[in-house]
């Protein structure tokens, strides 16, 4: 079996495993879960290396439709 590269973030001390990515407008987007604990997961816009929080509501609906759709 082929070894598979597995993208994670380290955050609050966490590790965080990218589980599904999404362009939208223009940004790119993760779906992340902790690799500890699989009820701590996130959201989050990357910006150069930076995980940064989603900013509004509507910003939120609209990747996750564009995610999980």
């Amino acid at each position: 079996m082929p070894e598979q590269l597995v993208d994670f973030y380290s955050f609050n001390n966490k590790i965080y495993i990218v589980i599904k990515s999404v362009s939208y407008n223009n940004n790119e987007y993760v779906f992340l879960s902790n690799e500890m604990d699989n009820s701590d997961d996130m959201i989050r816009r990357i910006s150069g290396n930076k995980l940064l929080p989603i900013e509004s509501d509507e910003e939120y609906l609209s990747v996750v439709k564009k995610m999980f759709n």
